[in-house]
């Protein structure tokens, strides 16, 4: 039992050394073998003990529930939440068991014994949440909940996307969104999504990237969508920009996982005052980038690129401030991408990104940042059809000859798939 006990803990708490150790495999393999033991160790002890004990079925209750959640804990984390409850059982077990050992070692009785005992369960329990050396629980976990956590989606433009849904479409709705926002939606927004926390399928999640978010046709998305009976889809500016590099890693090849990913720039100025902007990273296809004027309200701003060869080339620009929404008028570009760049009331540059050939001329980007828009998507969020928004919702209206596609449903890639028979 004791052996069990160890081992479960080893591969528990200390998964990340033996993985580096032992491996990923054996790991695993050491940590059900620990369940197993101590399974077996708690029955033995049932079987050889001569007495019954007291309120024993909550002990059983509170040790099973503490390994279950353990267990899952250890590839998901937000099941730590759960394993609080056996620990709170426990410790306060074990708060009674030394204060009545303390107690009955040196006899008192009667109603100091009352006082002794809430001292002594005062006492440990400050110990253990603000002492330093015991863990500093209380502190932690005021910390946390102050600072470390904040709650989601907060006084955002998510959370009012999410209220205009619960007021506007129902629940009979299915949002397609970034998985992340699935419980979400669920909860704040009353509608049903195709990937959430409680629905975590990968392979969806790779297919939802590749096949909606970077999709290069319409026709593309929407029958992966329509295999999911999706009614709405929905992209965020964290998607966008802040999510680009996790999102290529996600739907690409290992040797093309870059090629999605939106890059920086650095806002530079000329003596005459002049901005042009240059690349943060070097797998950008540019030196830098010329702007021939200051943005202004409404004009459109043609934007030249120097390449590493020194060929000049126009490329595709959208500069954005508050409500206003300014495009090139050369937006399609299938070689050279485009530029998005924010700016400010005194027409100072902001951030700026490059968007390589393949982002500028998917489905999310052409919807979420070019404001194309067709029969197929038909904006419905934000209801005043702010261009600038930093959350946007469509309404999918199928054409009459998309089908279901039943490999849009499968759960593992064909490979894994070809393994498992």
């Amino acid at each position: 039992m004791t052996f069990s006990l160890v081992l479960f803990t080893a591969t528990t708490f200390f998964r990340d050394q033996l993985d580096n150790l032992l491996g990923n495999s054996v790991n695993n393999v050491l940590f059900f073998i620990s369940i197993v033991g101590a399974v077996i160790g708690f029955l033995l002890i049932a079987w050889l003990r001569k007495k019954r004990d007291q309120h024993e079925h909550f002990f059983i209750a509170f040790a099973i529930w503490f390994l279950y959640w353990i267990a899952l804990s250890r590839d998901a984390a937000r099941y730590e939440y759960f394993v609080g409850i056996p620990i709170a059982f426990f410790t306060a077990v074990l708060l009674k068991f030394v204060s009545e050992l303390i107690c009955l070692k040196l006899n008192i009785k009667g109603v100091l014994q009352l006082f002794i005992k809430t001292g002594i369960t005062v006492t440990l329990l400050t110990v253990l949440m603000f002492w330093t050396p015991a863990g500093a629980h209380a502190k932690h976990s005021i910390f946390t909940v102050k600072h470390a956590l904040p709650a989601l989606p907060g006084n955002t433009s998510v959370e009012n996307a999410f209220r205009w849904m619960k007021a506007n479409i129902g629940d009979r709705a299915c949002v397609a969104a970034n998985w992340g926002y699935g419980s979400q939606l669920n909860v704040l927004g009353g509608v049903k999504t195709i990937i959430d926390q409680d629905h975590y399928i990968q392979h969806w999640i790779h297919l939802f990237y590749k096949h909606v978010y970077a999709a290069q046709s319409d026709y593309e998305a929407i029958e992966f969508l329509k295999s999911h009976k999706a009614t709405h889809l929905m992209f965020t500016i964290d998607d966008m920009l802040q999510l680009s590099d996790i999102h290529s890693l996600v739907f690409s090849k290992p040797k093309d996982n870059q090629i999605y990913s939106i890059s920086p720039l650095r806002v530079r100025t000329y003596q005459n005052g002049r901005p042009f902007l240059v690349p943060i990273f070097p797998n950008t296809p540019f030196t830098h980038i010329d702007i021939d004027q200051i943005p202004g309200e409404n004009s459109p701003i043609i934007t030249t690129a120097k390449l590493k060869d020194t060929t000049v080339i126009e490329i595709s620009n959208i500069f954005i401030r508050d409500k206003i929404h300014i495009k090139s008028q050369k937006q399609t570009e299938e070689n050279s991408g485009g530029i998005l760049v924010y700016f400010n009331s005194k027409r100072q540059l902001l951030d700026s990104y490059y968007i390589p050939p393949i982002s500028w001329n998917s489905l999310a980007v052409r919807l979420f940042f070019r404001g194309e828009s067709s029969d197929t998507f038909v904006p419905v969020f934000p209801e005043d059809g702010d261009a600038t928004s930093e959350v946007k919702v469509w309404e999918i209206n199928y054409p009459p000859d998309v089908k279901s596609n039943p490999k849009y449903l499968e759960t593992k890639p064909p490979e894994q798939q070809g393994e498992t028979q």
